[in-house]
């Protein structure tokens, strides 16, 4: 594994080789959808014996789609305002309803950002934010450890340059640190994002804070190749395995997930499989999130549809049955959360 600093990011996107890239179209579609490249990362998790079923896989469910900010062990959703750039926490509320209807100025950022995103990039538990500038520069606030307005998060500072190329970003704690057991998760936010120069989407491993208390990247290579016909990216595990699934939204409209470990062959090897869980009209909503709405300790899908400026929830299904993937996140029991949400350029 090729380790860099911050920033070193943006050499190691420029010279790191590129895996060929193959495409291959699904069976029910014309669209193109993302393959494994033979020495992916995702490859060497597959082949790990353990990793299927690894301890605490209960822990890490929780753990993953949920962005507490507030501190009161509830997903949050953050914002950026149109006009202003000021930056809201919609303090999340288990129950559905209520969810993300009170929010709270945290703070500004400038008008050249064209992303924000939020997670635990410095292990203390708390969801640090970072945000992408025009110009490829990333930076980072660190969360202060209190909910407390504008003194929430420490003034932000420049984390690493050269992510212009970048998009779809996601951070997420996807792999533990330890390569001798990926699986076990580390509770650090890892990046992963598509590259526009071959279309393949990367993983950066968070190794922790250095000396300075930066957070540090270790580059893992290209997870998935083809990922030209993505619109968007949210990862967290609805199929109670233990291990994250990409809910991904494509040109052609359809929402499809990707389980890692899906189905094992008979000599004990895992592989990974998509599923469709909406054929069409799924790229009607810009935002796709998912986060823990109604309580249950499952990821919900949370959309925002710009047109509308209305955010909607869809419960996660009390199972997951992949021979009936559609019922994962049944249009029946979506539901409108609130209005006005056309007001904010980006959400989180």
């Amino acid at each position: 594994m090729k380790r860099v600093s911050a920033i070193g990011v943006a050499t190691a996107l420029l010279i790191g080789a590129a895996p060929a890239v193959t495409q291959t179209a699904s069976a029910d579609s014309a669209v193109v959808l993302p393959t494994i490249p033979a020495h992916s990362a995702l490859r060497t998790l597959l082949s790990a014996s353990a990793a299927r079923h690894p301890a605490g896989k209960a822990e890490r469910r929780a753990a993953v789609g949920r962005g507490d900010i507030t501190g009161d062990g509830v997903g949050d959703l953050v914002t950026v305002q149109s006009g202003s750039n000021r930056i809201d926490v919609h303090a999340g509320v288990l129950g559905g309803s209520r969810a993300f209807t009170t929010s709270t100025a945290v703070g500004t950022t400038g008008a050249d950002r064209t992303w924000i995103g939020q997670g635990d990039l410095t292990g203390d538990g708390n969801r640090d934010l970072a945000t992408l500038s025009t110009d490829g520069t990333m930076r980072i606030s660190v969360h202060s450890g209190t909910y407390n307005g504008t003194s929430t998060f420490n003034p932000e500072f420049t984390w690493a340059t050269g992510w212009g190329a970048g998009s779809l970003f996601t951070l997420v704690d996807f792999v533990g640190k330890d390569p001798n057991n990926p699986t076990e998760l580390d509770g650090l936010a890892d990046i992963l994002f598509r590259y526009s120069g071959d279309n393949s989407y990367y993983l950066y491993i968070n190794e922790g804070l250095n000396a300075n208390g930066v957070p540090q990247l270790a580059n893992a290579g290209a997870l998935l190749n083809s990922m030209q016909a993505v619109t968007s990216v949210s990862i967290a595990d609805v199929t109670n395995d233990g291990f994250p699934d990409l809910y991904m939204t494509f040109t052609d409209g359809s929402a499809r997930l990707l389980d890692i470990f899906a189905e094992q062959d008979s000599s004990g090897a895992w592989h990974e499989k998509w599923y469709v869980l909406q054929a069409t009209g799924a790229t009607s909503a810009d935002v796709h999130t998912l986060v823990d709405v109604t309580g249950d300790g499952q990821p919900d899908l949370v959309t925002r549809v710009k047109a509308t400026g209305e955010l909607h929830c869809t419960a996660h299904a009390p199972v997951w049955n992949p021979g009936a993937p559609s019922t994962l996140f049944d249009p029946a029991r979506e539901q409108l959360l609130s209005s006005g949400w056309n007001g904010y350029r980006l959400v989180a």
